[in-house]
């Protein structure tokens, strides 16, 4: 896996326009994630958004940042009832503060704690694009909103993936088992597909 950094705002710019455009009655709606509803989805991705923020401007062992954590419930089930009422435009303010602190030289520099343990910066500003790139994935299949991402973000998705793939093939890390994929597929539906979710998968 490379070290080198990329450019988190065209994946967090994105999954903004995707949150933006969902409808406040389909809170309720099925993902491709099983274990979460469309408004559990967007809670487990707000929290995280935040949390891998302060991964990045290396502030997440701060008691300020720690108390935030968790008062949202990060870390653990998203619950829509979790949801603030402006969650449209807050997810999105979120998104671009995360991409704000990877464009930091600083946030690839050295290791960052995402809460009891260190991993390289560079390889968390990674779990950080798969997983708003993942849930933004659920989120636009359960709504039927469209998702694109940049070739380059695709590419580093897929790269990403690819070499979690030794992990996720056991079902670990909070992800189902790869799901095969014909020859073709993009970069995102290859990625989709090592994260354990069918590109094919509908409501």
């Amino acid at each position: 896996m490379t070290d080198e950094p990329f450019d988190l705002h065209p994946a967090a710019a994105a999954v903004a326009t995707l949150v933006a455009a969902v409808r406040g009655d389909a809170l309720g709606d099925r993902t491709p994630c099983r274990d979460y509803l469309l408004g559990d989805e967007l809670d487990h991705l707000s929290s995280l958004t935040y949390a891998f923020a302060a991964m990045g401007d290396k502030t997440f062992d701060t008691p300020a940042a720690q108390a935030r954590l968790q008062r949202e419930g990060a870390g653990t089930v998203g619950r829509r009832e979790r949801l603030p009422a402006d969650w449209r435009d807050d997810l999105p303010r979120r998104l671009h503060a995360l991409a704000e602190a990877w464009a930091a030289p600083s946030a690839w520099e050295g290791t960052t704690s995402p809460g009891g343990f260190t991993m390289p910066a560079a390889q968390c500003a990674r779990v950080a694009l798969g997983e708003i790139c993942v849930h933004g994935w659920d989120v636009a299949r359960a709504t039927g909103l469209p998702f694109e991402l940049d070739p380059a973000t695709a590419a580093v998705l897929r790269a990403y993936f690819e070499d979690a793939a030794p992990v996720l093939s056991t079902g670990g890390a909070g992800f189902d088992p790869p799901v095969t994929v014909p020859a073709g597929a993009s970069d995102l539906e290859v990625a989709v597909a090592l994260s354990g979710r069918d590109p094919a998968w509908t409501p």
